[in-house]
């Protein structure tokens, strides 16, 4: 029974972050130009199963930040309301949490060369 429950929670974290990006922030986010040249469209094809080890998991983590501190949407905007925004958040930091735990990603390392010959 734990599977249901965790698709279940899957689904409701899915739905809580679509809700969040289509409402507030796809409008000034999205298109060829977006604003702050930072673009929700490369996000959402990934929501499903935001990969840590991905280049846009600092994406992810910047908005979360961002959202969090009261930057985002900015204060003119149609804001969430507070508990949209804890679910969306929250969500978005399980997500990433649950895949860096599966997919540790310890970035590039060099490859050794010989020193000698």
């Amino acid at each position: 029974m734990p599977v249901a429950s965790n698709l279940m929670a899957d689904e409701i974290d899915f739905m809580a972050i679509q809700s969040l990006l289509a409402n507030h922030c796809q409008e000034c986010h999205s298109g060829p130009k977006p604003s702050g040249e930072f673009s929700t469209e490369k996000l959402t094809p990934g929501i499903g199963s935001i990969v840590a080890s991905s280049p846009f998991s600092s994406d992810w983590e910047r908005m979360i930040r961002r959202l969090r501190a009261g930057q985002m949407p900015p204060p003119e905007a149609d804001r969430p309301t507070e508990v949209e925004l804890t679910k969306a958040t929250r969500a978005m930091e399980r997500r990433l949490e649950t895949e860096s735990q599966l997919r540790p990603y310890a970035g590039r390392t060099d490859t050794l060369r010989r020193l000698n010959r």
